[in-house]
């Protein structure tokens, strides 16, 4: 392998983790990071400068079925959005290094706080897109491409710890019309959605 028109030759290199297997992986806008989801349900942060963990996040399950980190995605401001199922219903868990508390901005290198669990029990999620209004889309095995509003005030904080808030992003009319389950989603900047499907086709949908 070559790095573009410098004829650099890739060396390849292996991030070990004492975590569950890798299920996947995504680089962030930032240059030395890259996360990995784990079939435990949490997620990894890796330094690409050092190949070495930084930090690891996310619910481990360690008794009963495990959540496996299927789909990550990660904003362009670092927030990271990762898709979990255990083949009965789905969980759609954002995260950020930055947060607000008390009129005071936090952050913290090697911490990521979790601001929102989305639950997906109608159908399990296959794919997640995330727009550039922080709009969340989920595709399901069911054929339907559902679309969570980003709520306009900010997300409150309890104590720098993980919390849940149900109504949080609201669930707005779900995009019908493919006959398989939807396996990839794409956006556009003109808030275009491009849906991929077991069905052989892929649809367009206004957003």
């Amino acid at each position: 392998r070559w790095a573009g028109y410098t004829h650099r030759r890739l060396i390849p290199r292996t991030l070990q983790s004492r975590l569950p297997f890798s299920t996947g992986a995504v680089a962030t806008s930032l240059p030395d990071t890259l996360y990995t989801g784990s079939a435990d349900g949490s997620i990894q942060a890796w330094s690409t400068v050092t190949n070495s963990p930084r930090h690891s996040f996310g619910p481990r399950r360690r008794g009963g079925q495990p959540a496996s980190v299927y789909e990550l995605v990660v904003a362009k401001d670092g927030t990271v959005y990762s898709a979990s199922t255990n083949n009965t219903n789905s969980t759609v868990r954002i995260y950020s290094r930055e947060v607000q508390k008390d009129g005071l901005h936090l952050s913290h290198p090697l911490r990521s706080y979790l601001l929102q669990t989305i639950f997906e029990r109608r159908s399990v999620v296959k794919c997640i897109a995330v727009g550039l209004d922080g709009t969340v889309y989920t595709g399901s095995d069911d054929g339907t491409i559902r679309v969570w509003a980003k709520p306009l005030a900010p997300l409150p904080l309890r104590r720098l710890k993980p919390f849940r808030i149900m109504d949080a992003y609201r669930a707005r009319r779900p995009l019908e019309g493919h006959d398989g389950g939807v396996n990839s989603l794409a956006l556009s900047k003109d808030n275009k959605v491009y849906s991929g499907s077991r069905d052989a086709t892929i649809r367009v949908w206004s957003a």
